[in-house]
Order: C-alpha cells, then structure tokens, then sequence
C-alpha cells in the first residue's frame, strides 16, 4: 500500500513550518508490538542505498531495509547478521560465511550466496570504506548458494567490522542491471529491494520516506513496529518543535543549544550513550583542495590552523556537545587515538606572519587573499563554523566566502566536480580507522565522484605505506603504532585540520524502548524498538 503526501501532510503546525502527520498514525501506540515511528532526517538524500554513498540519508535507511552478513550489538561485539557463521584462516587469506537457509527478499526472491559475491564487487569498486577493506580481496568462492568463500591477498583485519549493514550492507544482484552498467545510477536505488526488517513502501522528495514492516523477516517477531517514516526536515528548529508536539518520535538533528532545555520535558529522552554512537564518532574537519596551486605551500595550511581556537568552538558553537582534537583519530576513539602531534596553537601573529613569509602581502584594500567555504549543509552547525572561520581570517587580510548550497550540491561540488578551495564537515572515523580514516588520506581513494572520498587528493608514499600496513596488520599493538606514526604524518602536512569531534545526542519519545541497540545508534534497524506507555 502506498500512502500519497495528502494522506501524511494534513495540517500546518502553527509557526513552525511543520505539516502535521494525522492522528491516526500515532493510534497504536500503547505498550504493544506495532504503531508508526516518526524519524526525521536533516538531508535529502542522493539515493536510498548505502552501498554507492557514506552520507546521511542512506545510512538512516541502510540498516532498516537491508541486512548485513553481520551486525554488532551495542557493546560492539560481532553478532550473526545473513551469515549465521564464519570461519577465518589461519593465516587470515580466507574467510568462509555459511549463510541462513530460507531468507528471501523483499519481493519475495531467495537470497543466495550469488548476492553476496555481486555485492563485494560493489562494495570495492562504488564505497568510500569498501574500496579500502576490498582492495585486500581477490576473488569470491560460491561453492553452494549457502556458502561463501573470501580469498584475500592479503589479511585485512577491519573486514567483519566493515560487514553491518550500516556500512557495507547486502544488495540484490538481480535488482541491478547486467552486464557493466554504472550501478551507482540504476533506478533500484530509489526503491531499494532488501532482506531487512523493513520494506520500502514510497520516497516523496522534499518530505517523506515510508518503510513498512516486513512480514517475512528471516528473524522471528521482529521488527515490532509496523511503519517507519523518516520527515526530510533540514530546518533543525522545526525538528524541536516537532518532538514536542510529539510529530516526531526520533531525530539526532537538534541544535546543540536546545538539548539542555529538551532534557527537561517528561515526554522526551535524550540519549548521549557512547556505546550506541561508535559509528558516529567522528571529526569536523576543514579540507584544502590540493589541486588548487596556492594549498600546495604548506605555510598557508598552517597559517589557517592558528587562526582556529578549538576552546571557543566548542564551548560556544557546540555548546560542550564536543571534544577538541587535532588528530583525525579523536579521543573518543582512544584505542588509536595519538596524543602526541604536531599541535598548531590559537596564534593570529603566527598565522599572519606565515602569510607574509609565503608571499601574500595585503593590497590596497587590506585583503591579501581571497577564497571559498562550502560547509556541508546537513549541519547548521557546519555553516556557523565557516562564518567563525570567515570573521577570524579577516583579521589576518584573508577574504573568505562562504557559499550555501543544499548537501546534494555540496557532495557534488566538493567530489564530483572539484570546485572549491576548501570544505568544512563532519565524517565518522569508525567503526575501525580502516573503515573511516583511510578513505580520505589514502591516495589511491581519490575518486571524484565518490562521496567522503579523498577530496583533497592528498599524495604521500609515507602515509599510504603506514595505512596499508595498517591495514593488513593483525596484531593490534603494532597496528596501533602504525596509527600513531599516521597521525603525525598528516598532522604534519596538514591537507585536512581537524577542529573538534562532536557529539550529536539522540532525542526520543520518552515511550520507546530499545532505541539504541547497536554502534550505529539511530542509524541502526529498530527491528527490536517498540513504544510503551510505562
């Protein structure tokens, strides 16, 4: 059944600029299986399929309509997903999953070994994670339809961590065309076919997403609500509104200088649990584009790292919801996460002095360069960063214009056609360093038109030696080291400058339950959430 945009967006909210849902929705919540959850979501996506995209929107869908080959519970420990077990080598080359017998897609077709191997072919050449963990593979075994064999390379340790469906989930070769069509652009993207707790029903641009409850789940009585519906909202003070008034149930895109005043309101709960957010840890960064002549005079680059007061940031952009790092591992990562790094203190004399000794001299009008931001827009938070930047670098003569776009037009502009100097956003770093660091340092991971890739197109032998040493190291203490001497490489080259890592706390109905069950959060399947009126 498809519900059309009338049926959902009845009334105006008084002043918030909100459609109300109709109260018919919200009739079966009481403290049983079923109901209608409301999540809403700050980004339009490009497409529904976290295989050919890292950016939110996908990620919020991906784990609802798709399985993994294994899924993580919420003190990150490896559970079975579509493959009930697995066995590794010894020598770490050779990864056997045996699948679960009698799992079928959502349009009723069996789910074999064959969508597996399709799928790993999709993960290394489409995603900015998989290109990393998946050029260790080399090829596919499907001995039965319950069966399939990784041969790798080489050993790639970060593999089962990359498997859940919030990362790498498994896609339907037979949705996709033959043959060597882009798959990244195949309709079946906007009407996703998954295996997951939760069918695609309908995507209304600029509105809604409608996942129903999927009958047939291969895991027995779940999921336990009968519809999700994700509200595209990108004003995040209208998303404040509605979960008041109780429109919506679920939403991570707050703004930070509500969430005190939230946590007052019996009817809500907000959640800032550390182990239902691995996924999310991550950095705001600001990224230089290398391909722009000036970037390549590293003076510059430093002379824009001392004009960033962290301490500031923090406390008064993201209002304590934030740590300050200068490492693209943050502390919150702290199993590799390094300390000790070259660290570019708050100092405009030292910025200004950097500028003159590159050359850049004031003109006539004081300006010695002029410039661009683009601040990724599923974050007001991004943009408020890029005008702190804007007013700090006039001090020293710089010009900085900051351009607004919706978050389509900025993937595009920064990955696709590369028209920018530089870029400021926030990207996860787990749920291991090979999974969310790599993919912007690693050289071979400049990729334009592949989103969260490396933007920069950052160029160093040194550092893809030490991430593919790492990469492939099974012990952890030496792994860690190689992370460490990562860290101070780049840290030293500066192509991206880390600022602080953010904490983005969940606000829910106080009526659900089993919100958070895994690292990813609010991102995860919900196959185990429910509303209860205790």
């Amino acid at each position: 059944m498809t519900i059309k945009r009338r049926d959902v967006l009845v009334a105006a909210l008084a002043g918030a600029g909100l459609s109300s849902l109709p109260l018919g929705v919200f009739a079966q919540e009481v403290s049983r299986d079923g109901g209608t959850l409301v999540l809403s979501s700050s980004v339009e996506p490009v497409h529904l399929n976290a295989v050919f995209s890292t950016q939110a929107g996908p990620s919020e869908v991906a784990a609802k309509v798709f399985d993994g080959l294994v899924d993580f519970d919420v003190d990150n420990t490896v559970q079975p997903g579509l493959a009930q077990s697995w066995e590794v080598s010894a020598d770490g080359l050779r990864v056997t999953f045996r699948l679960r017998e009698g799992v079928k897609w959502h349009d009723g077709k069996p789910f074999t070994s064959d969508d597996v191997k399709f799928s790993a072919a999709a993960w290394g050449k489409y995603n900015a994670r998989g290109r990393i963990v998946f050029s260790a593979l080399d090829r596919v075994e499907t001995p039965d339809v319950l069966t399939a064999v990784f041969h790798l390379k080489e050993p790639a340790p970060a593999l089962l961590a990359a498997l859940a469906a919030r990362s790498l989930p498994v896609i339907a070769k037979h949705s996709y065309p033959d043959g060597d069509a882009d798959l990244a652009a195949a309709k079946s993207n906007n009407a996703p076919v998954g295996t997951g707790p939760f069918r695609f029903v309908e995507w209304e641009r600029g509105s809604h997403i409608i996942l129903d409850r999927n009958p047939e789940y291969w895991d027995k009585n779940k999921p336990r609500l009968d519809r999700i519906i994700i509200r595209i909202l990108p004003d995040t003070a209208t998303t404040s509104v509605a979960l008041e008034s109780g429109n919506v149930h679920v939403s991570s895109f707050i703004p930070l200088s509500n969430i005190e005043r939230l946590k007052t309101k019996s009817e809500l709960q907000v959640i800032d649990d550390p182990r239902g957010s691995l996924y999310n840890v991550g950095a705001l960064v600001l990224e230089f584009n290398l391909d722009r002549d000036r970037w390549r005079d590293r003076r510059i680059r430093e002379a824009f790292a001392h004009v960033i007061d962290r301490d500031f940031i923090q406390k008064n952009l993201y209002f304590g919801y934030a740590t300050p790092t200068e490492t693209p591992i943050p502390p919150g990562f702290a199993q590799y996460h390094n300390p000790d790094v070259p660290r570019y203190p708050y100092d405009l004399g030292r910025a200004e002095a950097l500028l003159e000794e590159a050359g850049y001299k004031r003109d006539g009008s004081g300006i010695r360069l002029r410039l661009t931001n683009d601040p990724a827009a599923n974050n007001a938070t991004h943009t408020q960063v890029a005008q702190y930047l804007k007013g700090q670098l006039a001090k020293i003569g710089v010009d900085l214009q900051v351009r607004a776009q919706d978050f389509g037009q900025f993937v595009n502009r920064v990955y696709t056609a590369r028209d920018f100097d530089t870029a400021i956003y926030h990207a996860t770093v787990g749920p291991d360093p090979a999974l969310g660091v790599h993919r912007f340092y690693w050289s071979k991971n400049f990729q334009p038109g592949v989103a969260f890739s490396n933007a920069a197109n950052y160029n160093n032998p040194e550092v893809d030696q030490l991430l593919e040493a790492a990469g492939r190291e099974l012990d952890f203490e030496k792994r860690k080291q190689l992370y460490f001497e990562f860290q101070k490489v780049v840290q030293t080259d500066l192509v991206r400058i880390p600022i602080v890592s953010p904490r983005y706390p969940i606000v829910a109905s106080a009526k659900l339950r089993n919100l958070v069950t895994s690292p990813a959060g609010a991102t995860g399947s919900f196959a185990d959430t429910y509303f209860s009126e205790k």
